[in-house]
């Protein structure tokens, strides 16, 4: 929860999402799973095939729209990004991940500006969107202003720091390292105004380690 855009699926994960689709073969919205799951291997044709068949079933699930604008945005086919674009609902425009993949495409067009204003509006959408984060700053400083880059920058950094404590951690097994991991994820919570979340680890890293007076104070 604390960083599901660096969620890696699993073979657990993988058999669950199998099992799921096994169990209501009528339902496409499992293959959500697999496809994601393919996308992450590198796998983006068995991917695409798959989100297609989700798509066409239920075009309003936006979800499925933007992993398969990812899948058709790594095969680097204009014409398909294009036609996938056509057909998004009217409801895409308020997802954030659609705006990212808008300006990957005209990045890679050599489009400096509309990227820039694309990953503007998934930011907008999601402050905490990794990606449009480093994309934007990446953007800013291309153009020439490095001063407007600096806040995506820094916020970006804070993700990656959230992210890389919160699913894989760095400190060595036992409950006091465990509870100072948690704090540190909770200081960096604060820094990006997800208050509620730096609570709910504060008070979790004091269920580890009773007496924590940083994390109590």
């Amino acid at each position: 929860l604390a960083a599901p855009d660096g969620t890696i699926l699993g073979p657990r994960e993988f058999e669950l999402a199998e099992s799921c689709r096994s169990s209501v073969p009528d339902d496409s919205l499992p293959m959500l799973g697999l496809a994601r799951h393919w996308l992450q291997n590198a796998e983006i044709e068995r991917a695409e095939a798959m989100l297609r068949e989700v798509v066409a079933d239920a075009p309003e699930v936006v979800e499925a729209q933007t992993l398969l604008g990812a899948a058709v945005l790594q095969l680097d086919d204009s014409e398909a990004f294009l036609k996938w674009h056509d057909q998004l609902p009217e409801t895409a425009d308020a997802h954030p991940e659609i705006w990212f993949l808008r300006g990957m495409w005209v990045r890679n067009r050599e489009q400096p500006q509309i990227a820039i204003r694309c990953f503007w509006e998934a930011v907008v959408r999601d402050p905490n969107h990794r990606r449009a984060n480093y994309q934007l700053s990446q953007a800013l400083v291309a153009a020439g202003k490095p001063e407007m880059a600096e806040h995506f920058t820094e916020r970006f950094q804070d993700l990656e720091e959230v992210a890389r404590l919160a699913t894989r951690g760095n400190d060595s097994s036992g409950s006091q390292l465990t509870a100072v991991t948690m704090y540190r994820v909770a200081h960096v919570m604060e820094n990006l105004g997800r208050l509620w979340e730096a609570v709910g680890w504060y008070r979790t890293a004091i269920k580890h380690q009773p007496q924590f007076p940083e994390a109590q104070q």
